[in-house]
Protein backbone atom coordinates (compact mmCIF):
# COMPACT_ATOMS: atom_id res chain seq x y z
CA UNK A 1 0.00 0.00 0.00
CA UNK A 2 1.06 3.55 -0.67
CA UNK A 3 -0.52 6.64 0.82
CA UNK A 4 -0.22 9.90 -1.09
CA UNK A 5 -0.52 13.17 0.82
CA UNK A 6 -1.45 16.70 -0.17
CA UNK A 7 -0.18 19.40 2.20
CA UNK A 8 0.37 16.73 4.86
CA UNK A 9 -3.12 15.26 4.62
CA UNK A 10 -3.60 11.72 3.26
CA UNK A 11 -5.77 11.85 0.15
CA UNK A 12 -5.29 8.63 -1.81
CA UNK A 13 -4.43 5.07 -0.87
CA UNK A 14 -2.97 3.03 -3.73
CA UNK A 15 -2.31 -0.71 -3.61
CA UNK A 16 0.02 -2.64 -5.92
CA UNK A 17 -0.02 -6.45 -6.17
CA UNK A 18 2.80 -8.58 -7.54
CA UNK A 19 5.90 -10.64 -6.77
CA UNK A 20 9.46 -10.17 -5.49
CA UNK A 21 12.57 -11.95 -6.80
CA UNK A 22 16.12 -11.97 -5.46
CA UNK A 23 19.45 -12.41 -7.27
CA UNK A 24 21.42 -15.58 -6.46
CA UNK A 25 23.82 -13.61 -4.24
CA UNK A 26 20.91 -11.84 -2.51
CA UNK A 27 22.33 -8.40 -3.33
CA UNK A 28 19.50 -7.32 -5.67
CA UNK A 29 15.74 -7.52 -5.47
CA UNK A 30 13.26 -6.96 -8.25
CA UNK A 31 9.62 -6.13 -7.62
CA UNK A 32 7.11 -6.79 -10.41
CA UNK A 33 3.58 -5.50 -10.00
CA UNK A 34 0.89 -6.91 -12.26
CA UNK A 35 -2.29 -5.33 -10.89
CA UNK A 36 -3.13 -2.26 -8.85
CA UNK A 37 -5.81 -0.06 -7.33
CA UNK A 38 -4.85 3.50 -8.25
CA UNK A 39 -6.57 6.78 -7.47
CA UNK A 40 -9.64 5.13 -6.05
CA UNK A 41 -10.22 2.71 -8.92
CA UNK A 42 -10.12 -0.99 -8.04
CA UNK A 43 -8.13 -3.13 -10.52
CA UNK A 44 -7.31 -0.04 -12.57
CA UNK A 45 -7.63 -1.13 -16.23
CA UNK A 46 -5.04 1.39 -17.45
CA UNK A 47 -2.31 -0.03 -15.22
CA UNK A 48 0.02 -2.00 -17.51
CA UNK A 49 2.35 -3.22 -14.78
CA UNK A 50 5.53 -1.88 -13.20
CA UNK A 51 8.96 -3.17 -12.27
CA UNK A 52 11.43 -1.78 -9.72
CA UNK A 53 14.96 -3.04 -9.05
CA UNK A 54 17.11 -2.27 -6.00
CA UNK A 55 20.74 -3.26 -5.33
CA UNK A 56 22.75 -3.44 -2.14
CA UNK A 57 19.66 -4.75 -0.39
CA UNK A 58 20.02 -5.20 3.34
CA UNK A 59 17.29 -6.77 5.44
CA UNK A 60 17.53 -7.01 9.22
CA UNK A 61 17.44 -10.50 10.72
CA UNK A 62 13.96 -9.91 12.12
CA UNK A 63 12.70 -8.47 8.79
CA UNK A 64 11.74 -5.19 10.46
CA UNK A 65 13.81 -2.99 8.13
CA UNK A 66 14.83 -3.21 4.47
CA UNK A 67 17.27 -0.84 2.75
CA UNK A 68 18.08 -0.59 -0.94
CA UNK A 69 19.90 1.58 -3.48
CA UNK A 70 18.84 2.30 -7.04
CA UNK A 71 21.10 0.42 -9.49
CA UNK A 72 23.84 2.20 -11.38
CA UNK A 73 25.09 4.42 -8.59
CA UNK A 74 22.23 6.92 -8.86
CA UNK A 75 22.46 7.58 -5.16
CA UNK A 76 18.76 7.13 -4.32
CA UNK A 77 18.16 5.10 -1.17
CA UNK A 78 14.90 3.50 -0.14
CA UNK A 79 14.00 2.50 3.42
CA UNK A 80 11.09 0.17 4.15
CA UNK A 81 9.88 -0.44 7.71
CA UNK A 82 7.80 -3.49 8.58
CA UNK A 83 4.83 -2.61 10.74
CA UNK A 84 3.77 -4.73 13.70
CA UNK A 85 0.47 -6.59 13.92
CA UNK A 86 -2.40 -4.15 13.55
CA UNK A 87 -0.16 -1.08 13.03
CA UNK A 88 -0.93 -0.72 9.33
CA UNK A 89 -4.68 -1.10 9.77
CA UNK A 90 -4.64 1.23 12.78
CA UNK A 91 -2.68 3.92 10.92
CA UNK A 92 -4.85 3.69 7.79
CA UNK A 93 -8.00 3.79 9.91
CA UNK A 94 -6.78 6.82 11.86
CA UNK A 95 -6.35 8.66 8.53
CA UNK A 96 -9.77 7.60 7.21
CA UNK A 97 -8.18 5.43 4.50
CA UNK A 98 -9.48 2.03 3.36
CA UNK A 99 -8.00 -1.24 4.59
CA UNK A 100 -8.40 -2.89 1.17
CA UNK A 101 -8.06 -1.47 -2.32
CA UNK A 102 -7.49 2.14 -3.25
CA UNK A 103 -9.82 4.99 -2.60
CA UNK A 104 -9.57 8.65 -3.55
CA UNK A 105 -11.01 11.44 -1.44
Amino acid sequence: KEVLSFFGNPVVCNEFRGIFGFSADGNMVQERYESADIGGQKNTPGFAGATATLEGVCITADGALRLGLTPGGGGSYFVFKKLGDGERDGWLGSKGLPLEGGTGF
